[in-house]
């Protein structure tokens, strides 16, 4: 429930920021927009000016599974994420209705994973927390179909710093690590439609 609340809290301070956006002067647009990965949902909310572009987005995933072993125990998993961040991006356009924008992306992502074993003799639970943030420089592709709306993907590296929290029921006190600065290769090639205003 905490996690759904600090969620829909930054959800709504970005629509805020959006809004005040609009009285910026040189302001040309503003729209949302989304990848098509049902798995891996992610909002775009695009504020484009004459000369640059910003971009809060969210996203939230959530997923269950569950396992039953040869011995006849059962496995009960459950997982959520949700991620908030923001880009800033130069405009270049390099043909009509062609753009190619460089910028960066920061964020802030957290996620959880529950694991509960049940057997004839043995019940149990796992659970982690991981609370990540991360940089990305990034390069932006667009294209417009139509004045208002567009199509596009992402490519960039990414760098992420990462503190995971480990809570076994067969231990009395959680057991918590904290990953150093880790630099990720990483690129998209789903689509991103975008509908602007």
């Amino acid at each position: 429930m905490r996690k759904k609340l600090i969620f829909v809290k930054h959800l709504a301070a970005l629509f805020l920021f959006s809004s005040a956006s609009y009285a910026q002067s040189g302001f040309d647009k503003a729209g949302f927009g989304s990848n098509l990965d049902e798995g891996n949902l992610k909002i775009y909310m695009p504020i484009q000016f004459k000369e640059f572009i910003i971009e809060p987005t969210i996203k939230w995933s959530s997923g269950d599974e569950n396992m039953r072993r040869y011995d006849g125990s059962v496995e009960k998993s459950d997982n959520s994420t949700y991620e908030v961040g923001i880009g800033a991006f130069f405009k270049n356009k390099v043909y009509e209705n062609t753009f190619i924008n460089y910028g960066v992306r920061i964020g802030y992502s957290e996620g959880e994973s529950k694991s509960r074993y049940i057997s004839s003799s043995y019940s149990g639970y796992r659970k982690w927390e991981t609370n990540t943030y991360f940089i990305s420089p990034t390069i932006s592709f667009e294209y417009f179909l139509f004045p208002k709306i567009s199509i596009g993907t992402n490519i960039g590296l990414l760098y992420t710093k990462t503190a995971t929290t480990y809570k076994d029921s067969d231990t009395s006190a959680p057991y918590e690590s904290h990953d150093d600065l880790k630099r990720i290769s990483t690129y998209t090639t789903e689509a991103i439609v975008r509908f602007y205003f």
